[in-house]
């Protein structure tokens, strides 16, 4: 965590970024670092997870008192100049219109704009978990998802470069790191000429829901 904003610096020197987080108290604490990385050649952007609009409902998940601390951690951000946006969980059958208003009322509450954008992502199930779901394969692929829609995949963009027992490994995406089969080698290059196969029942439900990752 105390190095991120020196990550940042340099990887916002080579490409926009967009960061995943809680907004809570690792970014309440390094506001003042964090500032240092206005001005980037290519823009930050931060999307805050606030997985409900009840107060109660997040904190039991995230940790009493961490509802206000988001708003106010994005809030901040907000303040300083950088793109924000708010990641939801996704209920079956909900009336999302709704929910997002409850969203768009709470952003206004705490002084942010009223169409921040906000991104819901349905249920991923917790790491190391088993749903017996179908293979995505390249026929449901090629059959039911547009080249557009396919390129929104974060297999097809990008990958998660974690530290795994002091070695650095690489991952086909941010949902699998759960899966050793989603290990794609020590490097970028060895990663880059490894097929993805979409076996994991978090692929399915990337492929099920529409989720994407990307605002890039």
């Amino acid at each position: 965590m105390k190095d991120f904003v020196n990550i940042l610096h340099y990887a916002s020197s080579l490409r926009p970024c967009l960061v995943l987080t809680n907004g809570t108290d690792p970014v309440l604490k390094r506001l003042h670092h964090i500032e240092t990385l206005r001005g980037s050649k290519y823009p930050i952007s931060f999307r805050i997870s606030i997985d409900w609009p009840d107060p109660d409902r997040h904190d039991a998940g995230r940790g009493a008192g961490n509802f206000v601390k988001a708003f106010q951690g994005m809030r901040a951000l907000h303040t300083m100049g950088f793109n924000v946006s708010l990641a939801r969980q996704m209920e079956a059958d909900e009336d999302s219109g709704s929910v997002d208003d409850q969203y768009r009322e709470l952003l206004r509450t705490y002084g942010l704009p009223g169409n921040t954008r906000i991104v819901a992502f349905p249920d991923f199930d917790v790491p190391a978990a088993h749903r017996d779901v179908p293979d995505v394969t390249e026929s449901c692929m090629t059959r039911y998802q547009t080249e557009d829609t396919r390129r929104q995949f974060m297999c097809a963009f990008s990958k998660m470069v974690i530290k795994k027992n002091g070695q650095m490994r690489v991952y086909a995406c941010t949902l699998v790191d759960d899966d050793p089969e989603y290990d794609l080698g020590a490097t970028l290059a060895e990663a880059q000429g490894r097929r993805v196969r979409m076996r994991h029942h978090r692929c399915y439900t990337c492929f099920a829901f529409g989720s994407s990752c990307s605002e890039l």
